[in-house]
């Protein structure tokens, strides 16, 4: 695989995936190992993961193959996992959260899907999912609790807190984003930009 990192102060982590090791944090300069995740037989998937704080707990949000992670970056333990596939064990986009609640998407066929964090934070059930915003690898981003991005056929506006679609439009066609100043800064696969508005009420 064509691994992905993230960067954590000194720490550099990666998922080598396989028997013995999922996720593995090395020291930046040095390449010391920090700590490991013990394995749980899955494979990588690509995924950049997003380091979040809750309920005073820093924690690593990322995907392997078969299973969306949380990985307390203390220590490298498995704080709780959730079973999410694709017909290739492709996972490219990088998990959202807010306030407990963790978005993930995938594409291929396979629905988004919003989680929800017990109190614990060692289990994660699903809270709603469909297909709107079925995203391949262009990524998404949050913005007001908002989540936008395009999916295999349009672009869209969901409720991280219901899953409401706020809006769908086909835009510049199926490619990535990022956002700034309140923008939307849209990438087709084909090279074509959008500058848009990062409304809820319309695209």
């Amino acid at each position: 695989y064509a691994e992905s990192v993230t960067i954590d102060g000194n720490n550099l982590i990666c998922m080598p995936g396989g028997k013995k090791v999922l996720c593995l944090a090395l020291d930046k300069k040095t390449g010391t190992q920090v700590w490991a995740t013990e394995g749980i037989g899955d494979a990588a998937a690509y995924c950049s993961g997003a380091i979040v704080e809750y309920k005073s707990r820093r924690m690593l949000l990322t995907m392997s193959a078969k299973y969306a992670l949380g990985i307390d970056l203390k220590n490298g333990n498995l704080m709780w996992k959730f079973g999410y596939t694709t017909p290739y064990d492709v996972h490219a986009t990088t998990p959202v959260f807010m306030d407990g609640l963790v978005y993930i998407t995938s594409g291929y066929g396979t629905e988004d899907k919003c989680l929800k964090l017990n109190d614990t934070l060692d289990k994660a059930t699903e809270a709603w999912s469909h297909k709107v915003l079925d995203n391949h690898h262009g990524g998404v981003v949050m913005l007001d609790g908002y989540i936008y991005g395009a999916g295999e056929k349009k672009w869209a506006c969901i409720e991280m807190k219901t899953g409401k679609t706020m809006w769908t439009e086909d835009g510049v066609g199926k490619g990535s984003v990022t956002s700034a100043d309140g923008m939307l800064y849209c990438l087709s696969e084909k090279g074509n930009v959008a500058l848009v508005e990062a409304a809820s009420s319309g695209y």
